[in-house]
């Protein structure tokens, strides 16, 4: 039909981080899709974040496994840090349990700009640190590969 770039949602390789955001997906089908949209031509690229509330280390270690298991199938990857964005299932989930979220604190809600300030103590964790550091490698192992011309034209779109 044409098609020759999607870009998806992944948010992460961790099964335990995609129910917490209420992603309502598998890790095992992520992997099938990537797979199955490389074998019909189309080049791959995925959305992660970083640091969203209640992310550890095994779930960073877990991500970065997924990205090596599927560096040939993912042509880029756009890894954001967490933003908690007013209006969206996680305002409402922190407004009525913060005591959910303890490694975030949230300060200020501004619905004008559609941000928060906050702050998290995930990067007070040297583990987490560590992990991260070996996740971005892997993100940056993949987003260096050269694009093939059908996706090229594409790169830096949504």
């Amino acid at each position: 039909a044409g098609m020759t770039r999607v870009s998806f949602g992944l948010e992460s390789g961790s099964q335990q981080m995609l129910r917490r955001m209420a992603k309502n997906c598998t890790v095992e089908r992520n992997e099938a899709f990537a797979r199955d949209a490389r074998a019909t031509g189309i080049s791959v690229r995925a959305t992660m974040i970083l640091g969203y509330p209640g992310e550890m280390a095994a779930d960073l270690d877990l991500s970065t496994r997924f990205l090596e298991r599927n560096h040939d199938c993912l042509d880029r990857i756009n890894l954001c840090r967490f933003k908690p964005v007013p209006g969206t299932r996680f305002e409402r989930m922190y407004r009525k349990h913060p005591e959910r979220y303890p490694d975030i604190r949230i300060f200020r809600w501004d619905h004008g700009t559609a941000r928060a300030s906050y702050v998290t103590d995930i990067n007070d964790d040297r583990r987490y640190r560590s992990a991260a550091r070996r996740l971005l490698l892997a993100v940056h192992a993949i987003n260096r590969k050269p694009l093939g011309d059908h996706a090229a034209q594409f790169d830096g779109l949504m």
